[in-house]
């Protein structure tokens, strides 16, 4: 008798160490595979995201200047033949003339930036600002982000905040006026999601297995003691021959 017990209860124990380890390969699994998709996301998101954010910021700028761009749409391409036309762009003591897309709303918009550099250059803080905000929209959190604004010309660099040392990346140089002389590069820290976060949706999974496993415990602890009275009753009906 005594030695069935052992065996029951080295059973049980056996397919609670088992279960356990089980149930934490899995979810430890899952949250290898959630942190690789989140990071994977967050780098694809990365350009979509800063285009959105430099063209944003310098609406701010231009807000601020009266440039109406409402005006700009209803103009661009009006006596435009072809894909290209030549604007004129006038700064001190020179004019110089490029060629952009007709209609195009980006090109118009990087006429301005290499315009507005000299008077109102771009707005680090506010560049930051609306690139984390863009980001998280995306659903990525960045723990910190490091802009480096790019005056080629100058061979001069501004910069903000901390340069990130792991699960980071950096994109290339981004020219953000038509003469590609002022750009910006920008170096994103993710902000990975904790194991409680991968956890969360499947806490009602861990719950109903939780459950079953208390009941197989229960009913294992059943059959013991229904075991247990049964070889004590036999014991005492037919004693050994020994007592």
């Amino acid at each position: 008798m005594v030695k069935k017990i052992r065996i029951s209860i080295g059973g049980v124990v056996i397919i609670a160490i088992v279960a356990f380890v089980l149930i934490h390969k899995y979810i430890e699994r899952e949250h290898k595979k959630h942190v690789q998709l989140y990071e994977e996301n967050g780098i694809a998101k990365i350009y979509p995201c800063l285009y959105s954010a430099i063209r944003d910021e310098f609406y701010d700028r231009a807000y601020h200047s009266g440039v109406q761009y409402e005006e700009w749409k209803q103009m661009m391409g009006v006596g435009c033949e072809g894909g290209y036309e030549t604007k004129t762009i006038e700064v001190p003591d020179t004019s110089i003339q490029v060629r952009i897309r007709c209609g195009s709303l980006d090109d118009h918009i990087a006429i301005k930036q290499f315009i507005f550099k000299g008077f109102m250059p771009l707005n680090l803080h506010n560049l930051d600002s609306i690139f984390r905000r863009e980001m998280e929209k995306n659903g990525i959190r960045l723990s910190n982000v490091y802009i480096e604004y790019i005056d080629v010309k100058k061979k001069d660099t501004v910069t903000i905040g901390e340069k990130p040392i792991k699960r980071f990346y950096a994109t290339e140089f981004e020219p953000i006026d038509i003469l590609k002389s002022i750009g910006v590069k920008v170096t994103a820290a993710f902000e990975m999601p904790t194991f409680g976060e991968v956890v969360k949706p499947y806490q009602w999974h861990l719950i109903i297995l939780s459950f079953l496993f208390v009941l197989v415990l229960c009913m294992l602890t059943l059959w013991l003691i229904y075991g247990v009275r049964v070889d004590l009753s036999q014991t005492i009906r037919y004693p050994p021959k020994w007592l």
